[in-house]
């Protein structure tokens, strides 16, 4: 992570799952159910409501076939987002 970003900011993480949720073509639902948790609060992870504790993202990293070294890999996310910023 880039030093500059301190402490990670919750729409980072719900932006990064939802990245690799969609770049493997898995619905709300599947990556849910692979995972282990419920939709509504996948939901509201995605959504940037709650934050997850490192269980549950263990469990959706896990699901999405990456480790949570891999998910805080935030170079691309980080782009994109400065991307939608710019639109």
């Amino acid at each position: 992570m880039p030093p500059c970003l301190g402490p990670v900011p919750d729409l980072i993480i719900a932006t990064r799952i939802d990245l690799l949720r969609t770049e493997q073509n898995l619905s709300m639902r599947d990556l849910a159910k692979k995972s282990g948790i419920s939709k509504s609060q996948l939901s509201d992870i995605i959504l940037g409501n709650k934050i997850p504790n490192v269980y549950t993202l263990y469990l959706i990293c896990t699901a999405l076939g990456i480790s949570l070294s891999d998910f805080f890999d935030f170079e691309d996310t980080v782009i994109k987002l400065q991307a939608k910023k710019q639109s």
